[in-house]
């Protein structure tokens, strides 16, 4: 979604609060969609299915990646979202499972 866009989405919505309107309700699914939107766009080349779904399988609950340079994060939680990373510094180190049930 373009940044415009966004913006007057956020208005709408803040005016329809303000006036006591209903506003529409995200779920899990929508939210789930809008992460994979957002946040998994551009993840690192280097992080695989197979490499997230080796570290959820043998246990590895306190690991996580950072999508923007790949670099593994641990003591992660499993939901762990937008973390900073402690090799790139960028605000997106999600855990494995996470990640597994986004790009899923």
């Amino acid at each position: 979604m373009n940044p415009d866009a966004e913006r007057e989405r956020l208005a709408g919505l803040a005016r329809s609060l303000a006036l006591g309107e209903p506003v529409p309700a995200i779920t899990p699914a929508q939210a789930r969609a809008q992460l994979r939107r957002d946040h998994f766009a551009h993840i690192h080349p280097s992080i695989t299915g197979e490499r997230v779904t080796d570290a959820v399988e043998h246990q590895f609950t306190s690991l996580g990646f950072c999508l923007a340079c790949g670099a593994e994060a641990e003591g992660c939680e499993p939901d762990a979202r937008q973390y900073e990373c402690e090799s790139c510094g960028a605000a997106a180190v999600y855990g494995a499972e996470e990640i597994l049930i986004a790009v899923a």
